[in-house]
Formats: C-alpha cells, structure tokens, sequence
C-alpha cells in the first residue's frame, strides 16, 4: 500500500496487476508489532495469526486509497503476477485466546497514517 500511495502522492501512473480483484488482510505495522511485543512475553514458542480476518480487494485498496490522495487517474492494470494467491485472510482467534491481542486500527485510520508517512508529514 505505500507503493500505491507513494505513486499517488507523486502523480505517478499506478499498477495493478492482474485484475484487482485479488483480496488481502491488510493489519497496520503498529498492530503488528503490538501482537509480536506481547509474543515475547508468551509461552515459548507460541503460534498466532497476526490479521484482521477481514479481506479489501486491491481495486478496493486503490480507491480508497485514491479519495485519501486526491489522485484522480485511473490505474493500469498489468498481468497477473506468477504464483500471487488470489485471496488471503487469517484467523487471528488464537492471537485474541492466548495473547489478548485484537488489531486496534481500522483500514481506513492505517491508509491514512501511511498517506501521512508518505507525505512526510
């Protein structure tokens, strides 16, 4: 996501390969290294998903990403990407059972703290 917003901030030509449709589990970093700062103090080594278990297609990424931006060009769309899944999610239950760790920062908060990030701001 910081290379299409990068691109964005710029007024550069963004790429979406294949046809956008493909979904990920987008967790901000800092929900990242909450979950692995409560690792450390965990069991010895302890297994957890660390998501959302909620999905955003790119296309979806890239409006969203967009109305944050102003950028107002429409993406190219590339090939597909050799061995790129079509949808990933995890279940971060264990995460939530063992560590008492939920992802605190919605997608749209985190879109606009790396729009900031990358806006130097």
């Amino acid at each position: 996501m910081s290379i299409f917003a990068g691109a964005m901030v710029r007024g550069d030509e963004v790429v979406i390969y294949g046809d956008g449709d493909q979904t990920r589990d987008f967790v901000h970093v800092a929900d990242v290294v909450e979950a692995f700062m409560r690792c450390a103090t965990a069991a010895d080594g302890l297994r957890v998903n660390v998501a959302t278990g909620a999905t955003t297609s790119v296309n979806e990424l890239f409006a969203r990403l967009a109305a944050l931006t102003g950028y107002a060009h429409p993406a190219r769309h590339g090939p597909p990407r050799l061995g790129e899944l079509d949808h990933i999610a995890l279940d971060c239950a264990r995460a939530e059972a063992e560590l008492n760790w939920r992802p605190a920062i919605g997608l749209d908060e985190g879109l606009a703290t790396v729009v900031d990030w990358v806006r130097g701001a």
